[in-house]
């Protein structure tokens, strides 16, 4: 994914006031496998991308990319909770970011992580953008 693109998604979630009250904070992330997640946080991953050249690409060089999206939420307290952000994290992207169009949540799973003793809820959007090549 356009590194731009990235960035745009992770600061309409991280800069968004609502969103910080409920997570006590702008704990907005880029997710590191590596890591342990913070709790409470909202975690971004690219999952997949894929890339389809428009007709007439030999000339004008332009490309539909369909990436997927993973949101992940780490709260300590209840499902309510991941539920009240993951509907806020709707209400954000779903209307699309700048740059970007035809936004859909594909899927959404609930999950309890008895390491980090934290409810997770795992959120999964695509959406599209073009790109013009050099």
């Amino acid at each position: 994914m356009k590194l731009t693109i990235f960035a745009l998604v992770r600061n309409t979630l991280k800069n968004d006031a609502t969103l910080q009250g409920y997570l006590g904070g702008a704990y907005v992330y880029r997710r590191h496998p590596a890591q342990v997640p913070k709790v409470p946080s909202v975690t971004i991953d690219e999952n997949n991308e894929r890339s389809k050249p428009r007709v007439g690409y030999t000339t004008h060089r332009t490309r539909d990319l369909s990436p997927t999206i993973q949101v992940d939420v780490w709260v300590p307290s209840s499902g309510e909770d991941l539920d009240r952000i993951a509907y806020r994290v709707d209400e954000l992207l779903l209307p699309g970011v700048t740059g970007t169009r035809a936004w859909e949540r594909i899927s959404s799973s609930d999950q309890y992580d008895e390491d980090l003793k934290a409810y997770h809820k795992a959120l999964r959007y695509s959406f599209e953008y073009s790109v013009t090549d050099i």
